[in-house]
């Protein structure tokens, strides 16, 4: 979706919300891209290191995850057009093969994304990651995501 506003107003930083609704809680983040920013191609959130019992595992080839504290199927919300339904992903390539709540897709330049998921539990715990992709490069940003420390490793 274009963004309204001129080229001289300033972009506002994403900002994961959240409010509770009869089925759980609901997470939104809203996303705008500047015209002159590169193009979003992944967003994730997390990383959570649940223990074995707790990981999430691919099934249906990767369309679809099995395990996890909650199932990612009945989380997906919504997210802008061409954007994947929200899923876990496991990132073999980081120490731990730790598990993030993520999309993928394409938000261009000079462009609005609102992306929402159900969650069983509400915010807090430890403060999560926000990792917005834009080619190669990754914003860091820090959100209190579903607090899910019951199930990762350093839980006692």
């Amino acid at each position: 979706m274009p963004l309204a506003a001129d080229a001289y107003a300033e972009i506002a930083p994403p900002m994961l919300t959240c409010v509770q609704k009869n089925d759980g809680y609901q997470f939104e983040l809203m996303i705008q891209v500047g015209p002159e920013e590169k193009e979003i191609t992944k967003i994730r959130i997390g990383p959570y290191n649940f223990r074995k019992a707790y990981r999430p595992k691919p099934i249906l080839g990767g369309f679809m995850s099995r395990g996890g504290p909650e199932t990612d199927f009945w989380m997906h919300g919504s997210a802008p057009g061409g954007w994947s339904r929200i899923h876990w992903e496991i990132a073999p390539d980081e120490p731990g093969e730790p598990v993030y709540l993520a999309w993928t897709g394409r938000l261009g330049p000079n462009s609005m994304g609102v992306f929402r998921f159900i969650s069983l539990y509400r915010p807090g715990g430890l403060r999560a990651g926000l990792l917005i992709y834009r080619g190669s490069e990754v914003e860091h940003i820090g959100v209190n995501g579903p607090n899910y420390e019951p199930y990762e490793e350093h839980h006692h």
